[in-house]
């Protein structure tokens, strides 16, 4: 039997051992509302240091997908699919870009790019 205190420590051995530690390779990064362009155009999406690592990253290969986790409601959905809709117009197939609901904060976009195993 494991003690509860020590089940921290045998966590990422088990991953190592299974090859689950290979599922936590991602890049996460965050838009706050004020980052983005006040006039949404290619060049300024494109000037947010958080897209450019995203995109740099990423590969064809299939070994990554790109996650826009957006704040629920309309807005929030809008806002998610532009970014989305950027990145297929720079050359990432959509099959490799989810939307996905939750960030909690109104004015918070969460950027992921995740390994995909």
């Amino acid at each position: 039997m494991v003690r509860r205190g020590r089940l921290p420590l045998l966590l990422p051995a088990l991953l190592l051992l299974c090859g689950g530690a290979r599922a936590l390779d991602y890049t996460e990064t965050e838009i706050h509302r004020s980052q983005w362009p006040e006039f949404v155009n290619s060049s300024n999406i494109a000037a947010l240091p958080q897209v450019r690592q995203v995109l740099q990253r990423f590969d064809e290969s299939g070994r990554f997908r790109i996650i826009v986790r957006h704040p629920g409601g309309e807005a929030g959905a809008a806002w998610a699919e532009v970014l989305a809709s950027w990145f297929v117009a720079h050359g990432v197939p959509g099959e490799f870009i989810d939307r996905e609901l939750g960030t909690g904060d109104p004015d918070r976009l969460l950027l992921l790019l995740v390994a995909d195993h």
